[in-house]
């Protein structure tokens, strides 16, 4: 579902969801927010950027720029990866690097963390309008537009911010409220109720 854009209310929890880069694979994130009353997950930022030499720092800095450091970053079994230099695993290096990294890669409640499954959550999801995709997130709609199956087989080509969105959804559960990145006067605190459990003040 495409949803207009409005400021997050202060007191959803949110989360990260981040893809890292290989060669000419990019590395990507998305940042969500989980209306826990209607279980509804709002995916509202994006960044996506292929760098030659995949450098860390700057996709740290530009992840801190999204809340990285203070919201919680899910990352996939990848990260485990030390890197050539000096073995240090790559989720870790982005820890040093100021990120709130989850302590483990994504998975599922009951652990595992296939793709197949993943996908089937988040097209549920989808369907059952309880994950929604701001409309200014023009690079996560060009990824699903050309997302595709061949024999069968899904073709991980330019799924990027897809990839991040599975993370993202596959470990909600790890989502924290961050109160001090909104301005507390211009929301309210009863907001929620409405008799579909949607947000009287997002509609979401």
């Amino acid at each position: 579902k495409i949803g207009s854009d409005f400021q997050i209310p202060r007191y959803w929890p949110q989360l990260i969801g981040m893809d890292f880069g290989w060669g000419d694979h990019p590395t990507a994130a998305l940042k969500g927010a989980w209306n826990r009353d209607a279980d509804r997950l709002i995916l509202f930022e994006e960044y996506k950027r292929r760098e030659s030499t995949d450098i860390v720092a700057i996709h740290a800095a530009s992840i801190r720029a999204l809340g990285g450091d203070q919201i919680p970053v899910a990352w996939p079994f990848d990260g485990k990866m030390g890197n050539k230099q000096d073995g240090t695993e790559v989720a870790q290096m982005y820890r040093d690097a100021g990120l709130y990294m989850l302590e483990d890669h994504a998975t599922f409640e009951a652990g595992g963390f296939g793709v197949e499954p993943s996908i089937q959550r988040c097209f549920e999801r989808m369907k059952t309008g309880r994950l929604v995709i701001m409309e200014h997130l023009t690079m996560t709609f060009d990824e699903i537009r050309i997302y595709h199956r061949k024999e069968g087989k899904v073709q991980a080509v330019r799924d990027d911010l897809i990839s991040a969105m599975r993370y993202l959804e596959m470990m909600l559960r790890h989502a924290e409220v961050v109160t001090n990145r909104y301005d507390e006067d211009n929301e309210q605190e009863n907001s929620y109720a409405s008799d579909n459990d949607r947000s009287r003040t997002t509609g979401y």
